[in-house]
């Protein structure tokens, strides 16, 4: 197995990258390795060409994920998928990423199987990261978190999980988790999340302006990846500590570092790099004023940048090379099965496909047709729907009124009834009380006033119920002439009682021709209310007038 992994590194090296001759190369040491090493060999391939040509890289791994199909092998089937959506995430297919990735995470959870599903559950919160679905990326970089077994995995999460509330300006909560991968520094076997996690915490200072705390991370993060030979993340931070020193107005630094960034990326041929730190340069050179380098600088970008789009057109034709051999291979493929398909065999899939289509027109007519019926009824139901709507809001109207009659009755009512009360219960209680003590003529006066009292207060009892039944819409007003002398004497007579007991005195001043057309019940209640709140409102040993007089043609009470 070692042998033919080694062959196949020598063999990327030997030939030109997106030749054909090395694209069938390849297949065939699949195709000539054992069948128990098949997927292996095959899952061997794309890791190399990630960085070259995603196309490729896709091709091996279904070729990897076909094998394990066709073997049976549902472990390496899971893995051959996840590695799929890993591409499809690089290409920014998320849609075919996802489909995958949810394929291998159903299977690794199944089994229990806590390294893989840990690394699986990883790339999801990763694509929705790219879609700024932030929430849920959190949510899955914390599920990756429990099931992560080794320290290695254990700092990726932590790290992601911070980036993810850096995104969201949430820096304390970040911190705290880059601070935490980063205890694993001494005990992880790849230190890529370690440096990650000290270039995180470097951006995290230098947003918040503390610009020393912001260096020192940097060139941890700086050591680590010289050491790990990552040397494009080492220019790059170089150049990001160059420009952190320019913000300081430290520029001899400042190009120092810009120009320690631009050098590696020269040495590793890592143009976008080399272009980026250009492009700092320039921005540096303005800032102090040195116009002539920030135009020299200026020639460089210029040459870079046509040089880095000559050096994509030539991977994208490339890559259509690519994608064009497997295309046309799978079209011969496709060529020699129909050549090998017996007439019959046509027939009958040519027969099978006009049924089947048949059967479609036919489901999709009855659908067509069952949806107008239960639109019609749809219809019919919203139509009935809005008339009771509408009835049931008038009868909540009309109930709302009638409650609210019903509560003024009861306060007239409850008002009118007391006040009187008052007056023949005082009476009632001096009967009961001196009895004994009373003469003849006096129980005679008194139960004379308490008749007059009670007769007036049924007289009362009477209006209010006429004005209830007015109030009800089941009263018709009498229009008759009303002798306004009487009727205010009447009602001055039934309130005395509680008169006296604030020991108000109770004065007329009557125009004994007053006459004035109205009905009875009703001017009885409003006079009755009239003199009852001036009782009410007036201090004790007080006085209420009740005077009447003519104003034009206005017969006025007051």
């Amino acid at each position: 197995m070692k042998k033919i992994i080694i062959y196949i590194f020598v063999f990327l090296f030997s030939f030109e990258l997106h030749s054909q001759t090395v694209l069938d190369s390849l297949e065939s040491i699949i195709n000539k390795a054992p069948a128990n090493e098949k997927i292996a060999t095959a899952l061997s391939i794309p890791e190399n060409f990630f960085n070259k040509s995603l196309q490729t890289a896709l091709y091996f791994a279904k070729k990897s994920y076909d094998i394990s199909v066709e073997q049976k092998n549902e472990y390496y089937r899971s893995v051959s998928g996840r590695l799929i959506g890993k591409i499809y995430l690089n290409k920014g297919k998320y849609y075919e990423a996802k489909i995958y990735l949810d394929s291998s995470y159903n299977y690794f959870e199944r089994n229990n199987l806590r390294r893989d599903l840990c690394e699986t559950i990883i790339l999801l919160g990763d694509l929705y990261v790219d879609l700024y679905r932030f929430d849920i990326a959190l949510d899955y970089y914390n599920n990756a978190l429990k099931y992560a077994d080794n320290d290695d995995l254990i700092s990726m999460s932590l790290n992601n999980i911070g980036s993810v509330y850096l995104s969201r300006k949430e820096r304390n909560t970040a911190r705290e988790y880059f601070e935490k991968a980063i205890k694993f520094e001494s005990s992880v076997k790849d230190k890529t999340s370690i440096s990650d996690a000290y270039g995180n915490l470097a951006m995290l200072y230098e947003e918040e302006k503390n610009y020393n705390e912001a260096i020192k991370n940097y060139q941890k993060s700086i050591e680590i990846e010289e050491a790990a030979g990552r040397l494009n993340d080492a220019a790059l931070n170089y150049i990001s500590m160059g420009d952190l020193y320019k913000t300081k107005k430290e520029y001899d630094k400042a190009k120092e570092y810009i120009e320690k960034g631009i050098r590696i990326a020269q040495n590793i041929g890592a143009k976008p790099t080399e272009l980026y730190g250009y492009r700092f340069l320039a921005y540096l050179y303005r800032a102090t004023g040195n116009y002539k380098e920030a135009y020299e600088i200026a020639d460089k970008i210029s040459f870079l940048q046509d040089t880095i789009y000559n050096e994509n057109t030539m991977n994208i034709i490339a890559e259509e090379e690519v994608r064009s051999g497997i295309e046309r291979r799978d079209k011969e493929i496709q060529i020699l099965i129909s050549k090998n398909t017996s007439l019959n065999q046509q027939r009958m899939l040519i027969i099978s496909a006009s049924a089947l289509f048949l059967l479609i027109i036919i489901i999709l007519i009855i659908q067509v047709i069952i949806k107008r019926k239960l639109n019609r009824k749809l219809d019919a139901l919203n139509r009935e729907l809005m008339e009771n709507n509408l009835k049931l809001k008038e009868s909540e109207e009309r109930l709302n009124i009638s409650n609210s009659e019903k509560d003024k009755l009861f306060s007239v009512i409850s008002h009118d009834l007391k006040g009187p009360f008052s007056g023949f219960l005082g009476i009632s209680k001096i009967i009961a009380d001196d009895i004994d003590n009373l003469t003849k003529k006096e129980i005679s006066e008194l139960s004379q006033a308490l008749y007059t009292s009670l007769y007036n207060q049924y007289k009362l009892l009477d209006n209010l119920l006429q004005w209830s039944k007015l109030q009800l819409g089941r009263f018709y007003i009498q229009i008759q002439d009303i002798e306004v002398c009487n009727r205010i004497h009447d009602m001055v007579e039934l309130f005395m009682p509680n008169a006296k007991k604030k020991e108000i005195e109770l004065k007329i001043e009557c125009d004994e021709s007053m006459i004035i057309k109205s009905d009875q019940n009703i001017f009885t209640l409003v006079l009755q209310n009239l003199i009852s709140n001036s009782i009410k409102f007036t201090a004790e040993n007080g006085t209420v007038l009740i005077k009447t007089y003519k104003e034009g043609s206005y017969s006025v009470i007051e």
